[in-house]
């Protein structure tokens, strides 16, 4: 019987995001979220964060783990990289071993500020994967991936801030039998640490 992460990760994003809120307001706007640029002006920074997300594939619970980079220009704009791999054991009927799964892309973004501490962000992975396993000798195949995500960003201090966010992972052009484009797609939810200059 496999533990079901996606409730257990939900019950918990629930009571870190009231825990956040609740910091926050006591905070009494602390101001630690950049405002705009002014018209014609324009700031650089950049920030790098390491990445957590749980997963439904087939009937197994996901886990996977990557790091996300990005230049971000006027505190909004964002151009980076991310990737990230699976890292539990998902078992596929007809294989011995279980699924190697693996991401990289581009990783566009846009942050909109919501309030003194808080930020939303919307942004989408485009790239490809490698899904294989390690008893079948080239059966490596390549797939498309798009993944676009939200992402509430709470400002723990001005160069570190906790993202919670959560996304749909489309997968295209799987030909490996038994994992379908329809089994490595779906809803994913994370948790990211986010440090930089934003």
């Amino acid at each position: 019987m496999f533990v079901n992460l996606e409730k257990i990760f939900s019950a918990t994003t629930i009571s870190v995001v009231g825990g956040l809120i609740s910091a926050s307001v006591f905070a009494q706007g602390v101001g630690k979220m950049e405002e705009m640029a002014p018209t014609g002006e324009y700031v650089h920074g950049g920030y790098g964060a390491p990445i957590t997300k749980i997963s439904r594939i087939g009937e197994t619970d996901g886990v996977f783990t990557g790091i996300k980079g990005a230049w971000i220009v006027n505190h909004q704009y964002a151009l980076g990289l991310a990737a990230y791999t699976l890292v539990n054991n998902v078992p596929v009927p007809g294989y011995n071993e279980p699924l190697q799964y693996g991401v990289a892309g581009a990783n566009l973004e846009y942050i909109y500020p919501l309030a003194a501490d808080f930020a939303l962000a919307a942004s989408v992975l485009l790239g490809g994967g490698v899904v294989d396993f390690n008893d079948n000798t080239g059966s490596a195949d390549g797939v498309f991936v798009g993944e676009p995500e939200v992402n509430l960003l709470y400002a723990v201090t001005k160069n570190f801030k906790i993202g919670i966010n959560g996304s749909y992972r489309a997968v295209a052009d799987s030909d490996l039998a038994g994992v379908s484009n329809h089994k490595l797609s779906g809803f994913t939810y994370g948790l990211g640490l986010n440090f930089g200059a934003f």
